[in-house]
């Protein structure tokens, strides 16, 4: 969630940025409507496509499979801690169904308007007459006036014919799309300003077409400047509900063909620079790559990467073996002087210790989140917030374990459970351990000194 934030929040703000500083103020209204509106998409869908263009050389990290929860002998007391991830996201969809409740009440209270109040027909469009004091605006197919101005003619030619190509463009449908946006994005600032930017290129494209109808842009100013009313109308295009100061400079502006297309033009390059940005990764090649096994899996694999990247001595090459002969008399000979048979009778060397494991920057700030692992070190539960005082080199080895439902405790409720060791800690789990150190003495009756 953090990373689809960060990605559209970035791709929004460039888009919104360049609309600003190149489009706004030419005289490309249909163009920018169809750019605002396709970079919100764009910005939506972006985090989710993700293109690699190096192959991966990864560390494989071997990933025990496990159905019990990893006691430790250790007794600490756990402090109660407040889960910040619950409280937030509760917050967020409360605030989230409010505004849902007040979209959805807002557009109740329209139709309920256009549903019972009266209204006329005006080129095949419905006229609803209220008895409030209101500036005309529309909403979908219904233009909103009042009664009493509508009845005794105060309303202009040019008022109406403005709010029918509100209706003919459905500029409705771009306002209901950008307010569902809001209510689900609603901490995200950018959604605002782009539902400002749409309603002032709504008004540019309404104005427009007037000024070429009528070709009287001294009147139509005129007409904008007495119009009574200046609070905006919810979810509806109002004649006056942006910066009249904007509208009436952009009526005698012009844009020439070349910087048009020279604008239009720049924009493949922003999308491509945006694309790249959050798409394209390259991955590293010490990236890490967790390998979902089994224990003794993954000290098969390590076994038979060690033995291909060097020759290493046979187990029992230093090894006493005490037998006794056809005869009865005991005798104690090197491992090597043995014969096939009386090796054959030797059980099996216990597998080898597993091999040192880098690890990662980005391991470390991962297992730091307390929601999602329980952390130990040198075979010691510690607080994640610990991991704070160490740096990857202080560590030579690491396992990272799932944990099943069934098998995650009051204690450890986490579904990774990680073990980290230093190179004193990994000495003595493993390599000072009984079962990987070759006997100095075996019999071959199973015994062992």
């Amino acid at each position: 969630m953090i990373d689809f934030i960060i990605k559209s929040s970035f791709s929004l703000s460039v888009f919104f940025i360049f609309y600003n500083l190149f489009l706004e103020n030419e005289k490309m209204h249909l163009f920018n409507r169809f750019y605002l509106l396709i970079t919100l998409l764009f910005s939506l869908v972006i985090p989710f496509i993700t293109i690699q263009t190096a192959k991966e050389i990864p560390i494989q990290v071997f990933q025990t499979i496990i159905s019990e929860p990893i006691l430790t002998s250790q007794k600490e007391k756990l402090a109660y801690q407040f889960n910040w991830n619950a409280f937030l996201t509760i917050g967020y969809v409360t605030v989230m169904v409010i505004l849902l409740l007040r979209f959805t009440k807002n557009v109740f209270i329209l139709f309920k308007k256009a549903k019972t109040s009266s209204s006329v027909y005006f080129k095949n469009t419905k006229i609803i007459l209220l008895d409030e004091k209101v500036i005309p605006h529309t909403f979908l197919n219904f233009i909103f006036v009042n009664k009493h101005d509508f009845q005794s003619n105060q309303i202009q030619e040019e008022l109406f014919a403005h709010e029918l190509v509100h209706i003919q463009q459905k500029h409705s449908l771009d306002i209901l799309f950008i307010e569902i946006l809001k209510t689900v994005f609603w901490f995200n600032p950018l959604f605002y300003a782009y539902k400002k930017a749409i309603q002032l290129n709504h008004e540019f494209l309404a104005d427009e077409n007037i000024v070429k109808k009528y070709n009287n842009v001294p009147f139509y100013q005129a007409l904008l400047l007495n119009t009574n009313g200046s609070k905006p109308i919810y979810l509806a295009s109002n004649l006056n509900y942006l910066v009249t100061k904007k509208r009436l400079i952009m009526m005698t502006k012009s844009t020439s063909k070349q910087i048009g297309f020279f604008k239009k033009a720049l924009v493949l390059p922003i999308v491509l620079m945006i694309f790249m940005i959050s798409c394209v990764q390259e991955k590293q090649l010490s990236e890490l790559e967790v390998v979902e096994t089994t224990w003794e899996e993954a000290i098969e694999v390590q076994e038979k990467a060690r033995s291909n990247e060097s020759q290493q001595p046979n187990y029992y090459d230093n090894t006493t073996v005490v037998f006794k002969d056809k005869d009865g008399i005991k005798k104690e000979v090197k491992y090597a002087d043995l014969d096939e048979d009386q090796k054959n009778q030797i059980p099996p060397p216990p597998p080898s210790p597993p091999g040192k494991i880098k690890v990662l920057q980005t391991q470390l700030q991962k297992f730091k989140n307390k929601t999602n692992y329980a952390v130990w070190v040198d075979g010691i539960v510690i607080e994640n917030e610990k991991l704070n005082s160490y740096s990857p080199n202080d560590f030579v080895f690491v396992t990272e374990s799932f944990v099943h439902k069934n098998a995650r405790s009051k204690r450890f409720p986490q579904e990774k459970q990680v073990h980290l060791y230093s190179e004193k800690g990994f000495k003595k789990a493993f390599l000072n351990n009984e079962d990987y150190a070759p006997n100095q003495t075996i019999y071959l009756d199973g015994t062992k000194k």
